[in-house]
């Protein structure tokens, strides 16, 4: 990708504002909302949003778009750039954002021509730097795990009896999606950390488990750190209501520990009840969600008046 100096600078509009804001991060203005199906593109003629195409139904922008200001691409336009939030941008918003990459595109012109159009991606929080980062790894453990199962010979086998639930729509936002991912995380460590240490096990199984091991270590203290960031943001009412639903949502985490499909497989009738049932399995659960538990203990998630529901459910001692 290459830019070419600024068109000369006009006495208004938004396509002459500044490039960089006074702490010298990027500003963005959003043609385009996550969510929606409208593009639109900003005219400088007329200083106004006009309409220039609609997505298909059932389609909808994935993140905000928009373009820089003052800035001109090898198309003649500002440069393109997609800018991730937590929230969706308004229209003509101008966001700060930090440039975190670029997606190299072609797009097809009238006539065939292919024509260079890059993509920047920015986010507008920091954090979102670490969760690309995060997204990248998760990207490489399927790949890496992919593998070995294709190697393996092994069936693969997916999470069952959550096709159906809409995690966005939790109570708690993105807080509590770091709270699931850390009880995913936990759970699979303590495996993880059993299967690299038992000299039983193929020395490859062991040698991807400690692979895992050290880098959802890091995975684990970003979404603890996330958490404690995000959970106080949230107002009394969503504390409230997450706090109540958090014991349900990882339940329901928990019991994926155990796949009736595997037992299927082996041949063993009823292995998946029976495995749940198992007195040493609850143990196990109980004993692998300890430093959540005394994680979310002493954020505040877990307290006097709902521990019961944690301990009911077999996911915490009394």
């Amino acid at each position: 990708m290459s830019t070419k100096p600024a068109r000369p600078a006009r006495a208004s509009g938004l396509d002459a504002l500044p490039t960089r804001d006074d702490e010298g991060r990027w500003l963005a203005v959003i043609e385009a909302t996550q969510g929606t199906r409208h593009k639109f593109k900003y005219h400088a003629g007329s200083d106004a949003f006009v309409l220039s195409g609609v997505l298909p139904l059932g389609l909808g922008f994935p993140y905000d778009f928009g373009f820089l200001p003052s800035t001109l691409g090898d198309d003649g336009d500002p440069l393109d750039v997609l800018v991730l939030a937590d929230e969706a941008l308004p229209l003509g918003a101008l966001a700060p954002v930090r440039i975190v990459g670029v997606i190299e595109a072609e797009q097809q012109e009238k006539g065939g021509r292919a024509e260079r159009n890059d993509r920047l991606l920015a986010v507008t929080d920091p954090s979102h730097r670490y969760l690309l980062v995060e997204v990248a790894d998760e990207c490489r453990h399927s790949t890496m795990f992919g593998e070995y199962i294709r190697r393996a010979g092994t069936p693969a086998y997916g999470p069952s009896g959550i096709d159906d639930i809409d995690l966005t729509t939790l109570p708690g936002g993105r807080a509590m999606g770091y709270l699931l991912i850390l009880a995913i995380e936990e759970l699979l460590d303590v495996c993880n950390r059993a299967t690299m240490r038992d000299e039983t096990v193929h020395p490859l199984s062991r040698q991807i488990a400690r692979i895992h091991v050290l880098e959802e270590a890091r995975h684990v203290s970003f979404a603890k750190a996330y958490l404690a960031e995000a959970w106080p943001e949230l107002t009394d009412a969503e504390r409230m209501e997450a706090s109540a639903i958090a014991p349900i949502a990882v339940e329901l985490v928990a019991n994926l520990m155990v796949d009736d499909a595997v037992a299927e497989t082996l041949g063993i009738p009823g292995g998946g009840d029976a495995a749940r049932a198992n007195p040493h399995h609850r143990t196990r659960i109980v004993n692998d969600l300890a430093k959540l538990v005394d994680f979310l203990t002493e954020l505040g998630v877990i307290d006097a008046t709902n521990r019961h529901e944690w301990t009911t459910r077999g996911l915490a001692t009394v």
